[in-house]
């Protein structure tokens, strides 16, 4: 039976549906918005203008950028900007746009009101997250090949991916292949550290903006990969670490991680994670940049934000990954990277 590595602190769920969904629009994996006849009548669009500048200025992991992006939603708002769109996805759309303006964040991302499910029950495609393992198979009899869509947080993601590795404790390298993967949460990542490690050591460190866990709640709560430590003021630290499995059994198995553009958030986590213990090597592009953590929350008239209230850094430089993405070891074209990295495990390498 795969350990338990599933945390269940507050906003946990939540934040990892949210981090998905916007990581699929982000890279453009989402489905176009269903067309609507609604329409937002003018007091409407201040209303979700002002929730917005409201929650951004109150829970905002930089609260001074925080309150620029507050001062600027509702100066355009007061300037009638919002007053004349039409369309939910289109005001949504323009205030992202508008707080792209002051600062690009990659989470921070304004959603509509959510379509009804079908007929069937079954959520439209934008709001269905990729599976956690895309696929699994051995490479020439011996070579573990790990495809991951999503960092998955419930029991079953991580028996799945547990009972993937036990099928690779004979395998000469593994490849974990994160070029589509929209991000999620820790457990997979705990997983994969806990079965390919001897010893336990700090990975990250997370700052979250106290002020923002009256509205998020505690994002990570804690336990024995996720410590909750003394941090500056205004911010609640926390340090990701190994917890090592006494049978640990791919201790001495090569690993390869693939990464580009669309591997997101969580993802990059655990590509920077892997990369700074020097667990395994980096082929491809560099990530998306998307970093900092955090929680969706309501606005008026149902639509919502993904407000960023934390980030996540490396303790030896004090650097992120926003903007900048998580560098490879090995740089190529993505679409190239598993050929790569076949050719350095089998030898062929120039």
């Amino acid at each position: 039976m795969a350990p338990s590595f599933r945390r269940k602190g507050p906003a946990m769920i939540a934040r990892a549906f949210a981090a998905a969904a916007i990581a699929l629009a982000a890279v453009g994996c989402a489905a176009a918005p269903a067309e609507t006849s609604a329409s937002v009548p003018a007091v409407a669009s201040r209303a979700v203008a002002e929730d917005l500048a409201a929650a951004l200025e109150a829970g905002y992991v930089f609260p001074d950028t925080g309150a620029r992006y507050a001062a600027h939603v509702r100066s355009r708002a007061a300037a009638g900007a919002y007053d004349g769109v039409v369309e939910p996805e289109a005001l949504a759309s323009l205030l992202t746009e508008d707080l792209g303006a002051v600062v690009v964040d990659h989470h921070l991302v304004v959603h509509p009101p959510e379509e009804p499910d079908d007929a069937d029950g079954e959520a439209g495609p934008a709001r269905t997250p990729p599976p956690v393992l895309r696929q699994v198979r051995m490479i020439d009899g011996e070579i573990g090949y790990l495809d991951l869509g999503l960092m998955g947080w419930e029991d079953s993601d991580i028996a799945a991916v547990d009972a993937a590795l036990d099928d690779m404790t004979a395998a000469s390298a593994i490849i974990v292949d994160l070029r589509n993967n929209v991000g999620g949460d820790l457990p997979v990542a705990d997983l994969l550290f806990s079965r390919m490690t001897d010893e336990s050591r700090r990975l990250l460190v997370m700052d979250q903006r106290t002020a923002s866990i009256e509205t998020v709640g505690d994002i990570f709560g804690g336990g024995e990969t996720v410590r909750r430590v003394d941090g500056p003021d205004g911010l609640t630290r926390y340090e990701h670490w190994t917890a090592p499995a006494p049978d640990a059994d791919l201790v001495e198995v090569p690993v390869y991680l693939l990464v580009g553009p669309r591997t997101v958030s969580a993802a990059e986590h655990l590509a920077l994670a892997m990369r700074i213990s020097g667990r395994a090597t980096l082929v491809g592009e560099p990530t998306r940049g998307a970093n900092h953590f955090g929680a969706s929350l309501p606005l008026a008239d149902g639509y919502s934000v993904f407000v960023p209230v934390g980030r996540t850094f490396d303790p030896a430089t004090g650097e992120d990954w926003e903007g900048d993405g998580v560098q490879p070891d090995i740089r190529v074209p993505a679409d190239a990277a598993l050929d790569r990295a076949l050719a350095m495990i089998r030898g062929e390498d120039d």
